[in-house]
């Protein structure tokens, strides 16, 4: 790992441990951590020309330091304003109905999964007198339960959370109240227009639109049997087929398919018989002002190669 892509309180003090020795715990904006130096290697000294090659990566590598260095200072600052709080009763209200548990002393969750619409479904129904109780509270207002289940159920399955313990839910709760703080300033500043925003848009549906294109390729894979062999038998070097030495490349048998998919899906759209796509640019401003997206934009779930 190189130091500049550390967190900086991170890289001071393993720039200076000595190897083979523990660190004092360190606090960085992801919690506490102890450090041991295993090994170090001393940084290159790069020549004019080397420099010059490796200028773009290393301007980039800069401007997003100095980007995220901005970023948590504006976050700091302006959720800092609002000081948001966790309700204890609504907190433990919700945890209790998450978990089926309502006496246990450390519950934990009995499924690993996302939640689905069935649970939050069930949860909702448990919590019915409650959902107007507040979750979180801060400057000027609250979050209610009944809130913060919505919101999860506007969310694709794929980015609804996974916790298992009171201590991961209260870290993900955290996480969604600062989103949906900078969502409504986001929105209140008309930034759904900015062009950085439409060009984001418009480079998501074009790839959305491919991955369509890719999953339908999948039926038409045919797995020659020396590949199939090539996995079931541990990816052993003698076992890679002569027609297909890029299967040493991947991991599964899942993410060679895929690999197939795409290289045939290529050929595809470099002939004439390609398939046109046509994006609704209107239909997706509109969607884009509509919808509470929590991560890069997901309409539905695409099961890529692991």
């Amino acid at each position: 790992q190189k130091s500049g892509d550390l967190e900086e309180e991170f890289a001071a003090v393993a720039m200076q441990l000595p190897p083979n020795t523990v660190s004092n715990p360190v606090k960085t904006r992801f919690g506490f951590h102890l450090i041991e130096v295993l090994d170090r290697r001393e940084p290159q000294i790069l020549t004019e020309s080397v420099f010059e090659s490796q200028r773009p990566s290393l301007e980039k590598r800069l401007r997003r330091k100095r980007e995220q260095v901005a970023a948590n200072q504006f976050i700091s600052e302006f959720i800092g304003d609002k000081n948001p709080q966790p309700v204890e009763q609504g907190f433990r209200q919700l945890w209790n109905a998450l978990t089926k548990n309502a006496s246990g002393e450390q519950p934990r969750m009995q499924f690993r999964n996302s939640l689905d619409d069935q649970q939050l479904a069930t949860v909702k129904v448990q919590l019915a007198k409650n959902l107007g109780d507040p979750l979180v509270q801060y400057s000027g207002g609250a979050i209610s339960i009944g809130d913060y289940l919505a919101s999860l159920s506007q969310m694709p399955l794929g980015d609804r959370p996974k916790f298992q313990s009171p201590r991961q839910f209260s870290d993900h709760l955290g996480i969604w109240v600062r989103n949906r703080f900078l969502l409504e300033k986001a929105r209140k500043s008309g930034l759904e227009n900015h062009p950085r925003v439409t060009r984001e848009m418009h480079d998501f549906a074009t790839e959305f639109a491919f991955l369509l294109y890719l999953r339908d390729e999948i039926p038409g894979i045919s797995i020659p049997d020396s590949v199939a062999a090539y996995f079931e038998n541990g990816r052993k070097a003698a076992d890679i087929p002569a027609g297909n030495p890029d299967v040493r490349n991947h991991h599964t048998l899942q993410s060679w398919a895929w690999s197939e998919a795409n290289r045939r899906l290529h050929s595809k759209l470099r002939t004439e018989n390609a398939p046109e796509i046509r994006i609704d640019e209107a239909l997706l401003q509109q969607e884009n002002a509509l919808i509470d997206w929590e991560n890069r934009i997901r309409m539905f779930m695409i099961r890529k190669p692991s």
